[in-house]
């Protein structure tokens, strides 16, 4: 009676066969790589959406029985809603709707557009002091690459020109989608008056004010500040220098005598107090997110990545910034890639 053959045995006895299926095999891996679809950043569908009715001046029980509810029921009468995941969340003033689609969607796109039709139609039907119903779905966009830009000499405003440059010849690569800048402080001029100065010249921050409003400072710009109240001062965008907004008459006598702003105020362009602001090896910056479209393969990725960082480079050598941004400026472009792949 022949002896039953294990699989080591059986393998060893028919090494031919499985040197040639193991060949196959191998040939065929070979052959499938390349055509295997790669991406490092997967299509992968949001089914949340959310839905915010604001009627300022209404309590929270107004707002359940006058917005709530209505705008619940009319959520409720799309099929491709799923009920037992959406919820609202009511305050004074303000209802947040948390919408969850079926898992049966394909075209989530088609159906939001549907939506945000629907509601802006049925917000006729809700109480006149509903003020505006909005409809947000974009949670699933994600930054594919983040720049960051800092420097210890450049003011803000300075690396926000070098930003916006960057970003237009960013908008020049075809798969560079939305670009969002984060982190920028815009300059404000600040009028810090002097109370010794007032009372020599017999004046007061109300005068002040006063005058400066009728000399057309109409666009934001600044404020004015004393010990006892802060005063916005509105710009006219004919006052473009600090020297503009120095030199303003604010009082003047029969004689011919004038006073200016800078005789009774300290002037000066400033950046206000930042509530919250982004840091990078704890210096300050601003920060550049780039999302991109959708793209079916590494290699292009990395064309991508490629032609951003060379954008970049070219960016700051035609200023002559680039050779000294190691040593002197301590300049700093940072790009921080978000994926496996490497540079």
């Amino acid at each position: 009676m022949e002896k039953k053959r294990n699989i080591v045995e059986w393998a060893t006895h028919y090494r031919q066969i499985v040197i040639l299926v193991t060949c196959c095999l191998v040939a065929f891996g070979i052959y499938s790589l390349p055509q295997m679809q790669k991406n490092e950043f997967p299509d992968f569908t949001i089914r949340q959406g959310m839905v915010i009715a604001v009627a300022p001046g209404n309590t929270v029980n107004e707002m359940v029985e006058q917005v709530t509810k209505p705008l619940e029921d009319y959520i409720f009468s799309y099929k491709e809603v799923k009920k037992e995941k959406t919820f609202s969340t009511t305050r004074d003033g303000i209802v947040f709707v948390q919408v969850e689609l079926n898992d049966e969607l394909n075209n989530k796109d088609e159906f939001w557009s549907k939506f945000k039709h629907g509601v802006a139609t049925f917000k006729s039907q809700l109480p006149p002091n509903v003020l505006a119903i909005q409809v947000m779905d974009d949670f699933g966009d994600t930054s594919a690459l983040l720049i960051t830009m800092e420097s210890k000499d450049k003011t803000y405003r300075e690396l926000s020109d070098y930003m916006d440059e960057l970003k237009n010849r960013l908008r020049r690569i075809s798969s560079v989608g939305r670009l969002t800048v984060s982190g920028e402080r815009a300059e404000q001029i600040s009028i810090y008056l002097d109370p010794e100065r007032l009372s020599h010249y017999g004046l007061n921050g109300q005068l002040i004010a006063g005058q400066l409003f009728a000399k057309g400072f109409v666009t934001t710009g600044g404020r004015i500040q004393t010990p006892q109240y802060v005063l916005p001062v509105h710009v006219e965008k004919t006052f473009n220098t600090l020297y503009d907004v120095q030199q303003q008459i604010v009082y003047s006598d029969p004689s011919g005598n004038v006073v200016r702003l800078q005789d009774v105020a300290r002037v000066v362009k400033e950046y206000p107090h930042a509530d919250s602001y982004i840091k990078n090896d704890g210096t300050k910056c601003i920060l550049l997110s780039v999302e991109m479209k959708k793209e079916r393969t590494s290699y292009r990725w990395k064309m991508i990545s490629t032609a951003c960082w060379k954008s970049l480079r070219q960016s700051f050598r035609r200023r002559s910034i680039c050779s000294a941004l190691p040593t002197r400026h301590r300049w700093w472009a940072t790009v921080s890639m978000l994926s496996c792949v490497s540079w």
